[in-house]
């Protein structure tokens, strides 16, 4: 028994350093627009993340709990590869056999936990993937090996299919996985037209129900407005066909190429030798594999959270390959050699400190920064108005127990929208201006036209600094 419970304890401890490490900015972005949702802004509109309502769901639910801090945003983070790591383990046991349901657990727990990819942090990657995996253990409970497929459970796993949709929009690569699966099973169990169009009509109609809660408020809210953030401003700016950024892939690649480079050998291996008699298994790993590919590359920024998405069907592929090795000193051999990099990443990531974790983990000493401001603020302003980070720094305002006072709390889509700086130059110089406004970073950098620094230096005075950054006050 204790075998079983080992790698959560194992994930659990290695996770726990970060319990207390700083926000990220996605993080702390998105718990200040959930809260702000929550207490009835206008998604999309008031408050704008380029997100489905999903992600926000559980950070407004999380905060109405009473977790809406650090702490509670990484223990859902944990949670996410808890989750992540018993669905994997169902889908090797359907796939594999019993034997390999105990070493996916181990892969996929520590994979989704290498610090140096961000996997402590609750981001919408590890999120969506997690909650499409147990859609993916539930279709093959529902189809593997059966005679007839079982349509509840069909249901119940098309509905987790769906949710994940809400919750990234690249969280399909585990129902594509799915689809295939039951393909694959209606065809050696020669299910029929008739049972297949009932596995297809009840597994559709669990991921309409997510689906349809998130459009219906779309509609209510207005279609257009959710579409821009759901995929317009991919599409048009930010993807891998619009401003990818080569370059930040190419320095994360070299992140994970250790860990990735000894792992790919042990899976092709198991490829090889498996092709003629387990061409099922393969096919639907395989399938999992492209479609995280696809998701992977589609976002087009390649942030190191982006390889979460490939750790799930990666990390469940090597801890399959590590099952079927026979000779103890072969397979001792391979994990050692699998295990090595991502052990010694792991020591190095634990022993660091705060500042060392938010510029060498994070890439952004924001981080930390943020948590100083926001003293400084309750220190000497305790009463104050409303704080705007200039241009962006949106896990601010999770710490100042604020909503976002302006649409856009992330910097790159001051570049990508091109309504937003029009937009911000309007509201500084209007009477609804923030009372404070902190100089994350500077007013040339984001509006390089020189109109934004205008109305800054004519409206506020500087009042104190954090780290050496002004923090300026709305002068009269």
């Amino acid at each position: 028994m204790w075998r079983k419970w080992l790698p959560f304890v194992v994930v659990f401890v290695i996770r726990a350093r970060f319990l207390f490490s700083p926000l990220s900015t996605d993080e702390g972005g998105y718990l200040a627009v959930a809260r702000a949702w929550f207490r009835g802004a206008d998604l999309y509109g008031q408050v704008w993340v380029d997100r489905p309502q999903g992600l926000l769901v559980m950070f407004g639910l999380l905060d109405r709990v009473g977790l809406g801090d650090t702490a509670g945003v990484r223990l859902l983070a944990t949670a996410a590869c808890f989750v992540a790591m018993i669905a994997c383990g169902h889908v090797a046991w359907v796939l594999a056999g019993e034997k390999a349901r105990l070493p996916v657990m181990w892969t996929v727990g520590l994979a989704l936990s290498i610090a140096q990819i961000e996997g402590f942090i609750a981001n919408a990657e590890l999120l969506s993937c997690a909650v499409g995996a147990v859609g993916l253990a539930g279709v093959l409970l529902a189809v593997w090996d059966r005679g007839t497929p079982d349509l509840r459970m069909l249901f119940l796993a098309g509905v987790a299919a769906g949710a994940a949709l809400t919750v990234k929009q690249s969280g399909f690569d585990a129902t594509v996985a799915a689809a295939v699966a039951v393909v694959v099973a209606a065809v050696k169990d020669r299910w029929g037209t008739v049972p297949f169009l009932r596995a297809a009509g009840s597994y559709g109609a669990g991921a309409a129900a997510p689906l349809s809660l998130m459009l219906g408020h779309a509609a209510l809210t207005g279609f257009g407005d959710w579409w821009w953030a759901f995929a317009g401003v991919r599409i048009e700016h930010k993807s891998a066909l619009a401003s990818a950024d080569w370059e930040k892939l190419r320095e994360t690649g070299r992140i994970v190429a250790p860990v990735v480079i000894v792992s790919v050998v042990v899976i092709a291996v198991m490829f090889a030798s498996s092709l003629r008699t387990q061409w099922r298994m393969l096919t639907v790993l395989s399938a999992w594999g492209a479609a995280a590919v696809v998701a992977f590359a589609a976002g087009g920024l390649f942030h190191r959270h982006y390889w979460m998405i490939l750790m799930f069907p990666f990390a469940t592929a090597l801890g399959i390959a590590l099952s079927q090795i026979g000779n103890r000193w072969v397979l001792a051999a391979a994990v050692v050699a699998s295990a090595a990099v991502p052990a010694a990443r792991t020591v190095e990531a634990v022993r660091m400190d705060d500042l060392t974790v938010t510029s060498e983990l994070n890439a952004d000493t924001r981080l930390l920064w943020n948590e100083d401001v926001a003293e400084w603020f309750a220190a000497n302003a305790p009463d104050r108005g409303t704080v705007w980070a200039m241009c962006a720094s949106s896990a601010m305002y999770a710490h100042l127990g604020q909503d976002p006072p302006f649409m856009y709390s992330w910097f790159e889509y001051f570049r990508a929208v091109p309504d937003a700086l029009p937009m911000l130059r309007d509201y500084l110089s209007g009477d609804r201006a923030p009372e404070y406004v902190v100089e994350v970073q500077s007013a040339r950098r984001c509006d390089p036209s020189g109109a934004l620094g205008t109305i800054i230096t004519s409206r506020y005075r500087e009042v104190g600094t954090v780290w050496g950054k002004p923090i300026l006050r709305l002068d009269g």
